[in-house]
Protein backbone atom coordinates (compact mmCIF):
# COMPACT_ATOMS: atom_id res chain seq x y z
CA UNK A 1 0.00 0.00 0.00
CA UNK A 2 1.27 3.28 -0.90
CA UNK A 3 1.01 6.76 1.96
CA UNK A 4 -1.69 8.11 -0.31
CA UNK A 5 -3.44 5.48 0.22
CA UNK A 6 -3.25 4.47 3.44
CA UNK A 7 -3.96 7.92 4.57
CA UNK A 8 -6.98 8.32 2.33
CA UNK A 9 -8.04 4.91 3.72
CA UNK A 10 -7.69 6.43 7.28
CA UNK A 11 -9.37 9.48 6.72
CA UNK A 12 -12.25 7.74 5.27
CA UNK A 13 -12.53 5.38 8.32
CA UNK A 14 -13.08 8.66 10.24
CA UNK A 15 -16.47 9.60 8.33
CA UNK A 16 -14.55 12.00 5.56
CA UNK A 17 -15.51 11.36 2.06
CA UNK A 18 -13.54 9.99 -0.76
CA UNK A 19 -12.04 13.81 -1.64
CA UNK A 20 -12.11 14.97 1.91
CA UNK A 21 -9.97 12.14 2.84
CA UNK A 22 -7.65 12.47 -0.06
CA UNK A 23 -7.44 16.59 0.33
CA UNK A 24 -6.29 15.86 3.97
CA UNK A 25 -4.14 13.01 2.83
CA UNK A 26 -1.95 15.90 0.51
CA UNK A 27 -1.89 18.09 2.74
CA UNK A 28 -0.61 15.74 5.54
CA UNK A 29 2.31 14.17 2.99
CA UNK A 30 3.67 17.68 2.32
CA UNK A 31 3.49 17.99 6.29
CA UNK A 32 5.68 15.52 6.90
CA UNK A 33 7.63 15.85 3.80
CA UNK A 34 7.05 12.67 2.31
CA UNK A 35 5.50 13.87 -0.86
CA UNK A 36 8.42 12.81 -2.86
CA UNK A 37 7.55 9.34 -1.94
CA UNK A 38 4.02 9.22 -2.30
CA UNK A 39 4.35 6.59 -5.49
CA UNK A 40 6.55 4.43 -3.03
CA UNK A 41 5.22 1.64 -1.43
CA UNK A 42 5.02 2.16 2.80
CA UNK A 43 6.86 -1.10 3.01
CA UNK A 44 9.84 0.16 1.10
CA UNK A 45 10.30 3.36 3.57
CA UNK A 46 13.32 4.49 6.12
CA UNK A 47 12.33 4.51 9.94
CA UNK A 48 12.23 8.16 9.59
CA UNK A 49 10.18 7.67 6.66
CA UNK A 50 7.59 5.38 8.43
CA UNK A 51 8.05 7.86 11.71
CA UNK A 52 6.66 10.94 9.77
CA UNK A 53 3.89 8.83 7.91
CA UNK A 54 3.05 7.62 11.40
CA UNK A 55 3.24 10.99 12.53
CA UNK A 56 0.41 12.48 9.71
CA UNK A 57 -1.51 9.67 10.29
CA UNK A 58 -1.97 10.24 14.01
CA UNK A 59 -3.22 13.50 12.79
CA UNK A 60 -6.11 12.46 9.73
CA UNK A 61 -9.03 12.94 11.95
CA UNK A 62 -7.36 16.65 13.86
CA UNK A 63 -7.46 15.30 17.43
CA UNK A 64 -8.05 17.40 20.44
CA UNK A 65 -5.55 15.33 22.21
CA UNK A 66 -2.62 13.53 20.51
CA UNK A 67 -0.34 11.19 22.15
CA UNK A 68 3.13 10.48 20.65
CA UNK A 69 5.05 7.86 21.47
CA UNK A 70 8.56 8.22 20.74
CA UNK A 71 7.99 10.09 17.66
CA UNK A 72 11.47 10.91 16.60
CA UNK A 73 13.17 7.78 17.44
CA UNK A 74 15.33 7.35 14.27
CA UNK A 75 14.72 10.48 12.57
CA UNK A 76 17.93 12.72 11.78
CA UNK A 77 18.07 16.10 13.38
CA UNK A 78 16.28 18.04 10.40
CA UNK A 79 13.49 15.45 10.85
CA UNK A 80 13.23 15.95 14.09
CA UNK A 81 13.13 19.32 14.16
CA UNK A 82 10.58 19.71 11.79
CA UNK A 83 8.96 16.84 14.01
CA UNK A 84 8.87 19.03 16.96
CA UNK A 85 8.30 22.63 15.15
CA UNK A 86 4.80 20.54 13.70
CA UNK A 87 4.05 19.52 17.12
CA UNK A 88 4.62 23.29 18.84
CA UNK A 89 2.52 24.28 15.91
CA UNK A 90 -0.37 22.16 16.77
CA UNK A 91 -0.20 22.95 20.45
CA UNK A 92 0.04 26.54 19.74
CA UNK A 93 -2.48 27.12 16.73
CA UNK A 94 -4.82 24.43 17.08
CA UNK A 95 -4.86 24.14 21.12
CA UNK A 96 -3.92 20.75 20.83
CA UNK A 97 -2.83 18.68 23.62
CA UNK A 98 -0.18 16.59 23.45
CA UNK A 99 1.37 13.48 25.70
CA UNK A 100 4.33 13.05 25.01
CA UNK A 101 6.99 9.90 26.06
CA UNK A 102 10.96 10.29 25.11
CA UNK A 103 14.10 9.01 25.66
CA UNK A 104 15.49 13.01 24.70
CA UNK A 105 14.55 14.90 27.76
CA UNK A 106 16.18 17.85 26.31
CA UNK A 107 13.38 17.89 24.10
CA UNK A 108 10.70 17.30 26.63
CA UNK A 109 12.22 20.05 28.65
CA UNK A 110 12.38 22.12 25.86
CA UNK A 111 8.68 21.41 24.49
CA UNK A 112 7.04 20.90 27.57
CA UNK A 113 5.19 23.53 29.14
CA UNK A 114 4.27 21.03 32.12
CA UNK A 115 6.29 18.31 32.64
CA UNK A 116 5.81 14.97 35.27
CA UNK A 117 7.88 12.52 36.50
CA UNK A 118 6.60 10.09 39.04
CA UNK A 119 9.00 10.30 41.94
CA UNK A 120 9.01 9.43 45.37
CA UNK A 121 9.86 12.66 47.11
CA UNK A 122 13.49 14.02 46.42
CA UNK A 123 15.51 15.08 49.78
CA UNK A 124 17.11 18.40 50.24
CA UNK A 125 20.92 17.16 49.32
CA UNK A 126 24.44 18.64 50.75
CA UNK A 127 27.78 17.57 48.53
CA UNK A 128 31.22 18.94 48.59
CA UNK A 129 33.88 19.55 46.64
CA UNK A 130 37.57 21.23 47.34
CA UNK A 131 35.76 24.55 46.76
CA UNK A 132 32.32 24.01 46.26
CA UNK A 133 29.52 23.19 48.13
CA UNK A 134 26.06 22.64 46.27
CA UNK A 135 23.23 22.35 47.93
CA UNK A 136 20.34 20.66 46.51
CA UNK A 137 16.92 22.06 47.41
CA UNK A 138 13.19 21.50 46.35
CA UNK A 139 12.58 25.10 47.48
CA UNK A 140 15.63 27.06 46.50
CA UNK A 141 14.08 30.47 46.53
CA UNK A 142 12.78 30.12 50.13
CA UNK A 143 15.43 28.28 51.41
CA UNK A 144 18.91 30.47 50.44
CA UNK A 145 18.66 32.93 53.22
CA UNK A 146 18.84 29.98 55.77
CA UNK A 147 21.50 28.11 53.78
CA UNK A 148 23.54 31.57 54.03
CA UNK A 149 23.61 31.80 57.09
CA UNK A 150 24.14 28.18 58.28
CA UNK A 151 27.15 28.98 56.30
CA UNK A 152 28.05 31.84 58.06
CA UNK A 153 27.24 29.93 60.97
CA UNK A 154 30.12 27.51 60.12
CA UNK A 155 32.88 30.51 59.07
CA UNK A 156 32.13 29.51 55.49
CA UNK A 157 31.89 33.33 53.55
CA UNK A 158 30.20 32.35 50.25
CA UNK A 159 32.25 34.12 47.04
CA UNK A 160 29.35 33.58 45.26
CA UNK A 161 25.82 32.03 45.33
CA UNK A 162 24.27 30.51 41.96
CA UNK A 163 20.80 29.41 41.64
CA UNK A 164 20.67 26.80 38.77
CA UNK A 165 17.12 25.72 37.56
CA UNK A 166 17.55 21.79 37.16
CA UNK A 167 16.84 19.73 33.42
CA UNK A 168 14.76 16.94 32.90
CA UNK A 169 17.78 15.12 32.57
CA UNK A 170 19.05 15.98 35.61
CA UNK A 171 16.04 15.33 37.31
CA UNK A 172 16.17 11.87 35.86
CA UNK A 173 19.94 10.75 36.53
CA UNK A 174 19.15 12.10 40.32
CA UNK A 175 16.03 9.99 40.04
CA UNK A 176 17.94 7.38 39.02
CA UNK A 177 21.23 7.45 41.17
CA UNK A 178 23.52 9.50 39.37
CA UNK A 179 24.21 13.24 40.64
CA UNK A 180 23.02 16.38 39.20
CA UNK A 181 25.28 17.78 36.75
CA UNK A 182 23.90 21.66 37.18
CA UNK A 183 22.44 22.65 40.69
CA UNK A 184 22.03 25.23 42.83
CA UNK A 185 25.86 25.70 44.15
CA UNK A 186 27.31 28.20 46.97
CA UNK A 187 30.92 28.51 46.70
CA UNK A 188 33.04 28.93 49.07
CA UNK A 189 36.89 29.95 50.01
CA UNK A 190 38.49 27.62 51.68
Amino acid sequence: MKSMELLTLQGQLFGADRKQAKSRAEELLELVKLTDAVDRRVGTYSGGMRRRLDLALALVHKPEILFLDEPTTGLDPSSRRDVWDEVRRLNRELGMTIFLTTQYLEEADELAEKAKLELSSILDQIQTDRDVVRVYLNQAAQAIPNVVNRLQQADLNPISLTLTQPTLDDVFLQVTGERFQRQETVQVET
